[in-house]
């Protein structure tokens, strides 16, 4: 899992994460998930140089994390690309994450404060996996 920077992708990667954040302001879910994950930051503990939305909330900083789940896998290569530009730290499991780390990816996300969106295709399969902290 890269960490998103564009630094270091490849100059056709670099293409792609300009083509998609310049399709966000048409994309009306998009945007409304990033004005979602901006009215939690604080729970996510996401630093922002911008002012607070103004909610409050008797949460620990840091405490809160969300998963995201979707059908479509193309669909959460977008989000995921979106997610890491802005400052989120993410983890994913899809169909192509092998079975014997699908639960160490749940156990890492649930242990380690520093993820705070999990991507997750609801095509991956799979059973018995701990999701909640």
């Amino acid at each position: 899992m890269g960490n998103g920077d564009s630094q270091s992708q490849k100059p056709e990667q670099q293409s792609e994460t300009l083509r998609i954040m310049q399709s966000i302001k048409h994309c009306g879910k998009l945007q409304m998930l990033m004005k979602l994950l901006a009215l939690w930051k604080d729970d996510l503990g996401v630093s922002s140089s911008s002012s607070s939305s103004g909610c409050h909330s008797a949460v620990p900083q840091g405490s809160s994390k969300v998963l995201l789940f979707s059908r479509s896998v193309q669909l959460l290569n977008v989000i995921e690309t979106v997610l890491k530009t802005r400052g989120y730290s993410t983890l994913r499991l899809d169909g192509s994450t092998p079975h014997k780390h699908r639960q160490q990816l749940c156990d890492d996300f649930n242990a380690n404060r520093s993820f705070q969106v999990f991507v997750i295709s609801t095509r991956a399969g799979g059973v018995g996996l701990n999701l909640t902290g």
